[in-house]
């Protein structure tokens, strides 16, 4: 089935350190789509399922990662392996009446590493390779992350995996529908010759250079349910949309039909996943690992996670069309871009919430900083009792002792004079007073920083800046007279 191109932004142009950032569009771009995927992994609890043509990266940049984040990664090659080796060993023990399960090495080496503090990556490699008996095997182990026995993985053990098409694999060989549906599938197609060139002709050491980087953003109850029910509102509106007398195709929750998923189209090779009560709610658990990430639908692999999920809708498009490939390849092509806008919407509004709580609580954090403040009993502000009083821009730039004394001759300010003298009468005093002020720009440049986004903090601004100006002359004036 054809579809139409994806056009793609880098979402990680603006992460990269060291790097001149011009061309950085084509740069590492594979490498840093299987990085965002396998960190959406690990904030979604979703697995995922990389394909490509070999030779594209997918192990070497598993084990970067690895590398990188300090985990340790357990190889599982599903075509080297029984189901025992899988799932575990049943055998006979002198005086037992029940066969024992002995756990399998994999698995102990995972909880190995996790009783050392490590945490691992489980990487189900060759996936489309693995005999059709193993498969199931696979199911259990990538579902329910156990293994016989009841033993399950650690929580904080990622199982991500890999194939390469099926184009590129014996003939006899396939991936079951029910175990792609399992993942979220990530098809690293390049857009073009020139990208794959450019990415692996950087060096042997770029691999593990530019390492992109990711917000963390709260994702709360209540906007986990706001997507929840966007994402419910949107597949009501697909499903009352793609209908049989539609032009635009049909979707039917039933899955019937689960043929070709796997080998879709020599010509346009990409895995797409169908909409099942599993993708759903992948799909919510994605969109929330995206938003706190910061990574919106611009994203490259936004629109590959939603293919990957529930690209190929129900699976109904040539049951409808009688096998006419044209008239699936227009449909399929229309609904991928709409599902594309429909649920890149979502995500949008999603960061958008999340922005409005961060500038908020910013705002709040501000707030409650100048509160503290006004409301300190210091030495700053029993100062700024006298700075409110005098217009203290007449003196800047003069000799401080002389200043000091045109203050006291031209205004009846003994009682200032008098209380200065007390504030300052040792050194503790003047050192606490400029520790102080130094609180006092600190505050001020994230007020200025702040006023960029909360309008309403701009008079506090002000209001400081003018006060630490008085308080700087002041200050002066009176380390001049304790001398």
């Amino acid at each position: 089935m054809a579809r139409t191109t994806v056009d793609t932004i880098n979402p990680f142009k603006d992460r990269f350190k060291g790097k001149d950032t011009a061309n950085v569009s084509n740069l590492n771009k594979t490498r840093d789509t299987i990085i965002a995927a396998v960190e959406l992994s690990a904030r979604s609890k979703v697995p995922m399922l990389f394909v490509s043509n070999p030779g594209y990266g997918k192990t070497t940049t598993i084990y970067n990662i690895a590398k990188n984040s300090n985990k340790h990664v357990e190889v599982l090659c599903g075509s080297q392996y029984s189901q025992d080796e899988i799932l575990g060993f049943q055998t006979n023990e002198p005086g037992s009446k029940t066969l024992i399960i002995k756990e399998p090495e994999w698995f102990s080496n995972i909880w190995a590493q996790k009783n050392k503090g490590i945490s691992s990556i489980l990487f189900l490699d060759e996936l489309g390779t693995v005999s059709p008996n193993c498969q199931g095997a696979l199911l259990q182990l990538v579902f329910e992350r156990r293994i016989r026995g009841g033993k399950s993985l650690p929580d904080d053990c990622l199982v991500v995996a890999a194939t390469n098409y099926k184009a590129n694999l014996p003939g006899y060989v396939d991936i079951i529908a029910p175990q792609l549906n399992r993942f979220c599938i990530i098809n690293l197609l390049p857009d073009s010759p020139k990208e794959i060139i450019y990415e692996f002709t950087q060096g042997v050491d770029s691999n593990c250079e530019s390492w992109p980087e990711f917000e963390n953003y709260s994702v709360d109850e209540k906007l986990t349910n706001r997507v929840s029910m966007d994402v419910r509102q949107v597949f009501e509106m697909l499903f009352s949309s793609y209908i049989p007398s539609s032009s635009r195709g049909f979707l039917d929750i039933q899955n019937i039909t689960y043929d070709g998923i796997f080998d879709r189209d020599d010509a346009n090779p990409e895995v797409l996943n169908f909409i099942s009560g599993r993708t759903i709610s992948h799909l919510i658990k994605c969109l929330l690992g995206l938003a706190s990430m910061g990574i919106d639908s611009k994203s490259v692999i936004f629109p590959k996670m939603i293919d990957g999920l529930i690209g190929l809708g129900t699976n109904s498009w040539s049951t409808q069309d009688d096998g006419d490939m044209a008239v699936v390849n227009q449909r399929l092509a229309k609904y991928l871009d709409d599902i594309h806008a429909r649920f890149g919407d979502v995500l949008d509004k999603a960061i958008k919430t999340i922005n409005k709580q961060k500038n908020k609580s910013a705002e709040n954090e501000t707030l409650s900083k100048l509160t503290k403040l006004m409301g300190k009993d210091t030495v700053s502000n029993h100062v700024s009792a006298f700075v409110a009083i005098d217009d203290y821009n007449k003196y800047m730039g003069e000799d401080w002792t002389a200043t000091f004394k045109k203050i006291c001759d031209s205004y009846d300010l003994a009682i200032m004079d008098v209380r200065l003298k007390e504030i300052f009468k040792d050194s503790n005093n003047i050192m606490l007073f400029k520790s102080d002020m130094d609180v006092i720009d600190t505050l001020i440049e994230d007020c200025e920083s702040a006023s960029n986004y909360i309008s309403n903090i701009k008079p506090y601004v002000i209001e400081l800046v003018r006060m630490r100006k008085g308080w700087q002359f002041y200050y002066e004036a009176a380390s001049v007279m304790s001398m």
